[in-house]
């Protein structure tokens, strides 16, 4: 008898870990058509839980775009989500902390505006693209959420279950993602698709479809929101249709985005552009994320034009910007930030520069800093 019960005990605890190991459950059928995959994987037997569907592409880009709840440092979440999806022991682990009571969802403090961009060397990334849901969701356009992830990268799944579709061909997941778009109403859900959109920086028509979005009538907010994908597109046509959009859109905050935009295209006439943007435009807040994106470029050619507006222009507002800009340019430019902290005409300017300088860890700055105490 007891051994019956020590049976029936050992039964129980088996089947408890196999349960934390099925947090994943892979959907896996690669010719069918992605849309008939992915609304076989809504209308399956769902978790009586909130919970993710999700599958990967691979992006050929210079940039590592992440849009989620995720961690900076890798340090305080080792787990990725290729261990998630191969339910490794990392997984098992990850999915047994979190408890119901602790599964409120929210944005990770770690997050500056839930997006992050790295500059790595140019490669093939396998990036995964996650739809978040409710438990009561009634139809797929119901998500509560998009996030991106590299599959190498920890990334906060909340504790929720994850069915995983595996990975699919770009042209593929563009054309679901195309018709999906056209079903949505809400600018808040187009917004969250357009981001699922343009992370295909590798399929051209993408850049059509985003170019005909911020060039509509559509709601300002939704324009806004492209010009920042349609950057990431990273070509000619992006580029012209951006310097359209900062030259002739009638809503401010939809041209500051743009300029952001082109800040991340790699051609050789975008330093001039962002140049002429910050000396030309006649809103100063164009002009000044023309100058954050030139700080940005960490190239010598916009140091100098940085370097110029510190010296030249005749707006304060302007000279403070760039000294920021110049700041987190990635060239060394300690030695003129210290120049500008004790020579500038301006004492704006000066504090602007000695506040860069308390800002860094060279030993220059610091120096400079003592120096201008004692005096």
């Amino acid at each position: 008898m007891k051994t019956k019960k020590y049976l029936a005990v050992l039964f129980i605890l088996i089947f408890a870990v196999l349960i934390k190991a099925q947090q994943v459950t892979r959907i896996e059928t690669p010719s069918t058509n992605l849309s008939d995959q992915f609304n076989r994987a809504f209308e399956s037997e769902k978790p009586n839980d909130n919970f993710w569907i999700g599958y990967s592409i691979i992006r050929n880009s210079d940039r590592d775009v992440m849009v989620g709840s995720f961690y900076t440092d890798d340090r305080y979440n080792p787990v990725t989500l290729r261990d998630i999806i191969s339910n490794n022991q990392k997984a098992i682990d990850y999915f047994s902390h979190y408890k119901k009571k602790d599964k409120a969802f929210g944005r990770s403090f770690r997050i500056i505006n839930g997006t992050s961009i790295d500059k790595n060397v140019k490669q093939d990334r396998e990036t995964a693209i996650l739809f978040l849901y409710d438990k009561d969701s009634k139809s797929i356009n119901d998500f509560r959420e998009i996030d991106i992830s590299s599959l190498s990268r920890s990334f906060e799944l909340w504790g929720y279950p994850l069915m995983w579709l595996g990975k699919q061909d770009n042209k593929k997941s563009v054309d679901f993602l195309f018709s999906f778009y056209k079903n949505l109403k809400e600018t808040k859900s187009q917004k969250k698709l357009i981001a699922a959109i343009g992370v295909h920086t590798d399929q051209y028509p993408v850049t059509t479809f985003l170019k005909n979005i911020i060039l509509s009538k559509a709601d300002p907010e939704l324009r806004k929101n492209t010009g920042f994908w349609l950057g990431l597109q990273n070509n000619s046509e992006a580029l012209t249709t951006l310097k359209q959009v900062v030259n002739n859109d009638p809503v401010l905050e939809v041209r500051k985005n743009a300029v952001w935009g082109i800040g991340y295209i790699q051609l050789p006439e975008t330093i001039d552009e962002l140049v002429y943007i910050a000396k030309h435009n006649s809103e100063r807040e164009v002009r000044r994320n023309a100058i954050y994106a030139l700080g940005n470029m960490a190239v010598r050619k916009a140091e100098d034009a940085l370097k110029d507006f510190v010296d030249n222009d005749p707006d304060v507002e302007i000279k403070k910007t760039a000294v920021y800009a110049l700041s987190n340019s990635s060239n060394d430019a300690i030695p003129y930030l210290i120049k500008i902290a004790k020579t500038n005409s301006s004492l704006e300017v000066r504090k602007s520069a000695i506040y860069s300088l308390g800002n860094s860890d060279d030993k220059r700055a610091l120096n400079a800093l003592i120096d201008l105490a004692k005096n």
